[in-house]
């Protein structure tokens, strides 16, 4: 089912609303603002004459919703510039959305919509391709780029919820026991769970690290370049948590800047290695554990 939400999405100065092949959209002279509801905001894909912000909620391993706005560039008179969305799978044929190709209506600037999608084709979204072009071919369109927005958190949360029930055990990273940073490694190279190459190869190697403290200082590295790359990492403020967001705590009495971490879940929970004795689950995050956040980071990757 389509939601329209446009007034969040995009939103300075509306111009025309209008319906193109099922999907909700309205024209606008402004990019996608920054929206805490998203999972990554702001993604642009450009190209000569055409220009493209797209924002991205990934709910699981495979719904998402998204919000766009597709600017002409060159002109209302000009060609005509088009955006398609794409579920992509490593392993099975790729899903496009129903409403095909979205273009900027004749004599506008600009197009915006939005809608949620669970791509049921598929079993897992690993990223969202997103396809813009300058023009129609009949137009002679003389420039194509495309994105892929991965949907990360979503996956490693879901392999870690595979782990439920086993043991802790202090250093280990599975694949039957786990600490709370084996975990999350385990969790980010084994996304696939053997079903084709790993969309996050070398997780270990790339961090270079493999405790809390080194994770949270190595994902605060790639937050602080403000760069959106194959590998990255936002910093979530604690009150704009999103299930699959990691969680990392400082404990006072440790000399570290972190000492654990978790997958946020929601409603006041998190999914981790929790301690000695206590098998990988689910677990209440109380008031004690609250007050002693040091960070939460969401992984995320924009790629060509």
């Amino acid at each position: 089912m389509i939601r329209p939400t446009i007034a969040r999405a995009v939103a300075l100065v509306l111009c025309t609303a209008s319906l193109l092949g099922g999907l909700a959209v309205i024209t606008t002279s402004t990019a996608v603002a920054a929206d805490p509801d998203m999972t990554i905001t702001g993604v642009p894909v450009e190209c000569d004459g055409a220009q493209a912000f797209v924002s991205v909620r990934f709910w699981h391993a495979r719904k998402l919703s998204v919000r766009f706005t597709l600017n002409n560039t060159d002109g209302a008179d000009s060609k005509t510039p088009k955006i398609l969305f794409t579920a992509d799978n490593n392993t099975q044929p790729q899903q496009n959305h129903g409403s095909g190709w979205v273009k900027v209506p004749a004599g506008e600037e600009s197009v915006s919509g939005d809608f949620t999608w669970d791509p049921s084709a598929i079993e897992l979204v690993h990223n969202l391709l997103v396809t813009v072009k300058n023009g129609t071919d009949a137009e002679g369109a003389s420039c194509t780029v495309t994105k892929r927005i991965w949907n990360y958190s979503q996956l490693a949360r879901r392999v870690a919820e595979f782990q439920a029930g086993d043991p802790y055990g202090l250093g280990a990273e599975g694949p039957d026991r786990f600490d709370c940073s084996g975990l999350v490694l385990y969790a980010y190279e084994n996304m696939n769970r053997g079903q084709g190459p790993e969309i996050f190869p070398d997780f270990e190697d790339t961090l270079g690290i493999r405790t809390a403290e080194s994770e949270m200082l190595k994902f605060r590295q790639w937050a602080g370049d403000n760069k959106r790359t194959r590998y990255d990492a936002i910093a979530v403020p604690v009150s704009e948590r999103q299930p699959g967001d990691l969680v990392f705590y400082d404990w006072p009495d440790y000399p570290r800047s972190a000492d654990h971490v978790a997958f946020w879940v929601g409603a006041g929970k998190v999914f981790d290695g929790h301690t000695a004795g206590v098998p990988i689950g689910e677990h209440a995050e109380s008031a004690y554990w609250r007050s002693h956040i040091a960070a939460v980071y969401r992984i995320v990757g924009v790629s060509g």
